[in-house]
């Protein structure tokens, strides 16, 4: 691990946020490490509540669909947008209208290539939104770990840079005129 003592500011700052810091700036580094534990903390939270939405939803759904089969994973999707295939079928069969309107057996053939082999019925109206409220939350969890893990990549990236600006004298900044304004230059080796 002797190695690892020789590397740059920076590039221990792209390994772990704040470890660079700790040769020129321990308080940064310290917020920048915390922030990285939190993140990855937070992160692996909302993974956890996924799963547990996931399992709830499909709890859900073999106890209240009525499903034949879940070999599908549209069947999953399918189950929270209908109350029961007859309503998907006949949604199956209004698109194939449009699409082939001079056409019935393209129309049979899109509804049959596009049809599950499972039927379903929901036993009742609140096991269908509980469903769909835990489909959505499943969705809502995906959204906020993309955002954290945009924050930790964020992270790894404002630390090395201010590795790079901080904890090096080999760094030049000059302004420079453009059309328009001014330019900011920075130099340096890195």
């Amino acid at each position: 691990m002797i190695w690892l003592i020789a590397l740059s500011p920076i590039v221990r700052s792209l390994i772990l946020p704040g470890w660079g810091q700790m040769d020129f700036d321990r308080r940064t580094g310290i917020v920048m490490m915390a922030a990285e534990i939190s993140g990855w903390g937070y992160y692996f939270l909302l993974n956890r509540q996924q799963m547990d939405a996931r399992q709830t939803y499909m709890s859900i759904a073999y106890e209240h669909s009525g499903a034949t089969s879940f070999s599908d994973e549209r069947i999953f999707g399918l189950l929270e947008d209908y109350f029961m295939k007859d309503f998907y079928i006949m949604d199956l069969y209004a698109e194939a209208r449009v699409l082939y309107p001079d056409d019935p057996e393209a129309r049979e053939r899109y509804v049959q290539l596009n049809s599950v082999d499972a039927d379903w019925e929901w036993d009742s109206v609140s096991a269908f939104y509980r469903y769909q409220d835990y489909r959505i939350k499943e969705r809502q969890i995906v959204s906020q770990k993309a955002i954290v893990g945009f924050v930790i990549f964020s992270n790894h990236i404002i630390s090395a840079l201010h590795a790079y600006m901080f904890g090096s004298s080999r760094i030049n900044v000059s302004l420079y005129p453009v059309r328009g304004g001014v330019g900011l230059a920075l130099k340096g080796r890195f």
